[in-house]
């Protein structure tokens, strides 16, 4: 019998993290690079809302929760935690492009596992 829970599954994320790429600039400070570990996970995305900011580095937030399955990622094999990133690729049945390190990241705050039968991922985009 399918789970009601995949029922709503109607989207699909890539999950990458972010590290040293041995590049370093003039203050001694490394760049950071994308590598993806993960693609197509399906989930439910629930826009939260957003607001404007008003700030030199940034125009506004906007809080994203999504729902999945519990997964592991990277190499050995950990639970998804605050130190990985996500990037929709589809949204509600629409492709909005294949995985992509220079893509929108949306950065993961807080992760809730539900009796290890889903995640509620909740995650914060700011727009530069």
């Amino acid at each position: 019998m399918k789970d009601l829970f995949d029922t709503i599954l109607n989207s699909s994320i890539s999950i990458w993290k972010k590290g040293g790429s041995g590049v370093v600039d003039g203050y001694g400070i490394e760049s950071q690079i994308f590598t993806l570990l993960v693609a197509d996970v399906p989930c439910r995305i629930d826009e939260l809302g957003g607001k404007e900011l008003t700030t030199a580095v940034a125009f506004g937030e906007q809080t994203i929760t999504f729902f999945m399955r519990p997964i592991k990622v990277d190499d050995p094999p950990v639970p998804l935690n605050i130190h990985h990133w996500i990037q929709v690729n589809m949204a509600n049945g629409e492709i909005l492009g294949e995985p992509d390190p220079n893509g929108t990241m949306y950065d993961i705050k807080n992760i809730k596992n539900l009796f290890g039968h889903h995640l509620e991922v909740s995650t914060l985009l700011l727009e530069p």
